[in-house]
């Protein structure tokens, strides 16, 4: 009859939209898939500080932020952040810009930020076979993960009520040198910043297992409470280190806020963010595209991307009591 019509047509259209976003969800991981293919291909040659192939990495960071809805910072023409003279003369560059929020301000007004790095440790001069230390998982999934993010807010429409400022480090193999200088820069008001989200090695999945991951330094802020609260509808999970994690916490370019930013009238959270530890592949040349988890790296960039927006929407605090 009209009703069991009715009942098969919501049946049918329930249906078309899973399958509609399982194929946008298969689509998304095959970007990741093919962006991580690029940035931690041999061609990259282990993206060490200095080299061609860094400069090259950047460029290619710089065209994926203008693809995605990510614009230079106000006052600038260009992603690109140089700092130095080290020997030689030498520069290096980060790779910066911002997705705007829904209501644009004269300045950036309160902003969440989000970073990793793309500089690795290059190839292994004088050996035979595989030379090339790829740095697939640390870090250019922590890379295609900011791209990730940049690309589901725009295509998905989720309208940030705060600017998201995205950040890619070099030199952060060499002693966080990057986020250093990003941070002892005066590119940003930094008193504004409400959190840094700093992804390093997310992805693989063997370790904790599917849909979850852990922050360093998790008794530094609020921002684990919120995680825990906010998981509690969510498939992610939040897995505590303990120790391990308060030690991991000064070893990631997240530590720059807290050496160089922090201070009695301004607190930045600063945490990093992964899925595992990576003691099994991590400097080696094992780290290649070919073995990351990549459905669990796009869940983990849905999830992301939602919770940043909902995060810009809301007033939580997430610096610890007694420090403003």
């Amino acid at each position: 009859t009209k009703i069991m019509g009715k009942r098969i047509m919501l049946a049918a259209l329930i249906a078309a939209i899973s399958a509609c976003s399982a194929y946008a969800q298969s689509k998304s991981a095959d970007s990741l898939r093919c962006w991580m293919k690029t940035l931690s291909s041999d061609e990259m040659k282990g993206r060490r500080c200095f080299s061609a192939e860094l400069d090259k990495a950047a460029l290619w960071i710089s065209e994926k932020y203008k693809e995605n809805g990510v614009v230079p910072l106000k006052g600038k023409s260009d992603y690109f952040q140089e700092y130095g003279p080290y020997e030689e003369n030498k520069m290096q560059k980060n790779v910066v810009g911002y997705i705007p929020a829904r209501v644009q301000s004269k300045g950036y007004g309160s902003f969440i930020l989000l970073s990793a790095h793309y500089d690795h440790i290059g190839v292994e001069e004088g050996s035979t076979g595989d030379i090339v230390y790829n740095g697939a998982d640390d870090d250019a999934s922590g890379i295609v993960t900011l791209l990730g993010i940049a690309k589901e807010i725009k295509d998905r429409k989720l309208f940030p009520d705060c600017a998201i400022v995205l950040v890619a480090y070099s030199g952060e193999e060499i002693g966080l040198e990057g986020s250093r200088a990003f941070c002892e820069s005066k590119l940003l008001p930094f008193s504004k910043a409400r959190i840094n989200i700093n992804f390093e090695m997310v992805g693989h999945s063997t370790q904790f297992g599917k849909h979850k991951f852990y922050i360093t330094g998790q008794k530094e802020s609020k921002f684990g409470d919120f995680l825990n609260q906010y998981n509690r509808k969510q498939e992610w999970k939040l897995v505590d280190l303990g120790d391990e994690g308060d030690y991991l916490y000064t070893l990631a370019d997240n530590y720059s806020f807290v050496a160089f930013v922090n201070n009695d009238k301004v607190h930045i959270p600063a945490h990093t963010l992964a899925t595992s530890t990576g003691e099994e592949h991590m400097h080696t040349v094992k780290d290649e595209w070919q073995y990351v988890d990549y459905d669990n790296l796009q869940s983990l960039v849905r999830y992301m991307a939602n919770l940043v927006v909902s995060l810009s929407k809301s007033n939580v605090r997430l610096s610890k009591a007694g420090v403003k």
